[in-house]
């Protein structure tokens, strides 16, 4: 049985086939460590006819594609998730279920957004899966990079820069830089929402939570 989806990034309708026990398998033979490329082996694997590659989709695009796969695969959506409450101080865990998602709109932009910062010589884009497969390997590499390191690198995909000729602005400069993308953040935000709220039960009141969204809990490896 054949299933379709409309990638919100460009309206592009991606048809999948049924998972098979032998998709699950070839799956399980695969480096854990490495969720970006087994996302993009899963999303492309199971697609029929014309195969968009997945490194082309956006961030959102790709986890909203593992969600519904999730979904299709799975008879139990429900995940344990932890957070630190904004009333008592505390750490709370709950029983989220994830089908919330499946009856939230899932926010589609016009176009391909490519927003100029500093009077033009940046573009600030969504990052795409070819983006995410090199972040992971660049998280994998020897020495391990710092949690700077990191940061900056996804900030030079998030541009499209040469991380060296970004090293070179000034200071000043680049906070400037910094300061715009953030500011036009929300102009980039599709997909589905994974915040949803959880009351503290010491206190009462709510707190805002970001469901966990780990690649390889949403693979059905055997």
């Amino acid at each position: 049985m054949e299933s379709k989806l409309t990638l919100p990034s460009s309206g592009r309708e991606i048809t999948f086939r049924e998972v098979t026990v032998q998709d699950s398998l070839d799956l399980s033979s695969m480096n854990p460590d490495m969720e970006e490329r087994a996302a993009t082996w899963w999303l492309n694997t199971l697609q029929t006819g014309e195969v968009f590659d997945s490194r082309e989709w956006s961030q959102e695009d790709r986890t909203l594609g593992l969600i519904y796969l999730f979904f299709l695969t799975q008879d139990d959506v429900k995940r344990r998730v932890s957070y630190s409450c904004d009333h008592c101080g505390e750490r709370h865990t709950f029983t989220a279920d994830y089908a919330i998602l499946a009856q939230r709109e899932v926010k589609t932009l016009e176009s391909w957004p490519e927003i100029p910062l500093l009077e033009g010589q940046y573009q600030l884009r969504p990052l795409r899966g070819s983006d995410m497969e090199e972040l992971e390997q660049m998280r994998l590499s020897k020495p391990t990079p710092t949690d700077s390191q990191i940061r900056f690198a996804v900030i030079a995909k998030r541009l499209g820069a040469d991380p060296e000729e970004l090293k070179s602005l000034s200071l000043t400069s680049y906070s400037q830089l910094i300061k715009e993308a953030e500011s036009h953040l929300d102009e980039m935000e599709h997909g589905v929402s994974l915040r949803t709220t959880h009351e503290c039960p010491e206190k009462g009141g709510e707190t805002n939570v970001s469901l966990p969204f780990q690649i390889n809990d949403y693979l059905p490896r055997l």
